[in-house]
């Protein structure tokens, strides 16, 4: 079950997609809308503003669609992040080995081995505490480095906005 603070970084992602591509949207009807304003009589500007709607429609589609494309290409171009192994080296790194008549365990093999319950509910905490900062939100039961994901999301936004451009140009 996904900690609800999983679900509220989730949100945050969706929503900063959601602005982007609104905000790409908007130059686009803006620019739009200043080159043909001077020759637009009043039945005319009635059916853009019709068309506005339908565009904040389309947006919505358009944001369904980029987080497909998003899922897609993050799912065949990346790895997906070992969060135990990351959770293990936070708790290696945090404290010493742990001495039992003089044999040494690793912190993070004395969690996992004597309290399995324990050490899988501290990596879903630490795994919510990365999210939105290194990691991205789960796609399909896996994390992904968030720095490769927004080079993906970039590079899908500048396709979009070229494909809107050479619309413009047609």
């Amino acid at each position: 079950m996904e900690h609800p603070s999983g679900a509220l970084r989730r949100l945050r992602v969706g929503h900063d997609i959601l602005r982007r591509l609104q905000l790409a949207r908007s130059i686009f009807r803006a620019v739009h809308v200043l080159r043909s304003r001077p020759t637009l009589g009043s039945a005319q500007w009635d059916g853009m503003e019709r068309g506005d709607k339908k565009r904040k429609g389309d947006a919505e589609m358009n944001k369904k669609q980029i987080q497909k494309k998003l899922e897609e290409r993050v799912k065949a171009e990346l790895e997906p992040v070992d969060v135990e192994q990351i959770y293990r080296d936070m708790l290696d790194e945090s404290g010493p080995e742990v001495n039992v008549s003089g044999l040494s365990f690793m912190p993070s093999r004395v969690v996992e081995e004597l309290d399995p319950v324990a050490f899988r509910c501290g990596v879903c905490d630490y795994v919510d505490s990365l999210v939105g900062e290194s990691l991205s939100d789960e796609i399909d039961g896996n994390h992904y480095n968030l720095e490769e994901v927004n080079e993906i999301l970039e590079e899908i936004l500048e396709e979009i906005e070229s494909e809107d451009a050479e619309e413009v140009t047609k």
